[in-house]
């Protein structure tokens, strides 16, 4: 009856209706049976992850004992209560939802996964996959499932450039060795499937990484570990949708952008550029009500010295020195020179 239960599909929903339409007439509507999807946290949790009650008063010691921590850094476990924790361990109770719209989407997208794309199913097949081969009811107690877990089941379902990209990252020289850079990409590869309703923030990977009872605040290292991977241009990076594993394109056009440099000059060009438009849009200064122009030049150790950015006809300026100086050292040098023999404002 549990195999029944739990594989069980409307056969309305099934997209190939050439191969079925003839066991439907077969059974007439009245003697079909349609069981719906709202038993799934029956399925899943007096099922799949239900307790031998000698082990019931340790978890009950362990989440009294780390709840705070859990509440802050835990994957949505802000209102988790302690029957919430015993039903789903080493589940955190936001996961079943977060799977659910993992593996649907998965199933949506992929082409190598439309033969079960029900996301009941897939969440049950991927629980059943995690405890058979990453034997997590031999861990120690306080070891909790993590994205990267998951990915490390459900990563040949992924699209081609996407593993294509991953098999790059995971063998790359500044990365093999980074066990925090590793999960940190596994499990922005599944949140990136669903997106367009959260996007994937360092918090949220941080939270989705929380492997251990009593590990603590994380956001921070995952945070270094996302951006690295992005420096790297192994990660994409928007406001709106966060983080996202690069495309194979979006790698090329970033070696091809690295390629090209900037030359000395061409920088000094821009700054003086630059300091042209903000000094025509900056406030004139003025003094016991009378009002001053700027006048500005400009140097920058090169080509350039004390070139007029802007100078008005008026006897009574108040006068700016811009100086282009990119060594640190150089600018304190040349600070304590000019301000000694100028009675012009220095800017760098």
């Amino acid at each position: 009856m549990w195999l029944l239960a739990t594989g069980q599909q409307k056969l309305e929903d099934s997209e190939d209706e050439s191969n079925i339409s003839k066991l439907k007439d077969r059974f007439p509507p009245k003697l079909r049976v349609h069981l719906a999807p709202t038993n799934i946290r029956d399925v899943v949790h007096k099922r799949l992850l239900k307790k031998k009650k000698a082990q019931v008063g340790a978890l009950e010691s362990l989440f009294e004992a780390h709840r705070s921590d859990l509440s802050l850094y835990g994957y949505e476990c802000e209102q988790l209560s302690k029957e919430q924790f015993l039903e789903v361990y080493p589940l955190l109770p936001g996961y079943v939802d977060l799977l659910m719209q993992i593996t649907s989407n998965l199933r949506s997208r992929s082409t190598k996964a439309k033969g079960d794309d029900h996301a009941i199913r897939g969440l049950l097949q991927l629980l059943g996959e995690l405890f058979r081969e990453q034997n997590l009811g031999e861990q120690e107690l306080g070891r909790l499932i993590t994205l990267d877990n998951i990915f490390d089941v459900q990563q040949s379902a992924l699209d081609n450039d996407v593993q294509t990209t991953l098999v790059r990252l995971f063998a790359h020289e500044d990365v093999v060795a980074d066990g925090l850079a590793v999960r940190a990409a596994k499990a922005v590869a599944l949140l990136e499937l669903i997106q367009e309703q959260v996007p994937t923030t360092p918090a949220l990977v941080a939270q989705c990484l929380y492997d251990r009872m009593g590990l603590g605040n994380q956001t921070s290292e995952v945070a270094q570990a996302l951006e690295k991977l992005r420096e790297l241009s192994l990660l994409s990076y928007s406001e709106k949708a966060g983080y996202k594993i690069q495309s194979s394109a979006g790698q090329e056009w970033a070696r091809e952008r690295d390629r090209y440099t900037v030359t000395p000059d061409a920088s000094s060009e821009i700054v003086a550029q630059k300091l042209k438009e903000l000094l025509g849009s900056a406030e004139n200064p003025k003094y016991q009500g009378n009002g001053f122009r700027w006048a500005a030049y400009y140097s920058d150790g090169r080509q350039r010295q004390d070139e007029r950015l802007q100078v008005p006809s008026e006897l009574a300026v108040v006068t700016i020195d811009f100086r282009y100086v990119t060594k640190a050292d150089d600018r304190a040098d040349e600070w304590i020179k000019e301000s000694a023999n100028s009675s012009r404002i220095f800017g760098w």
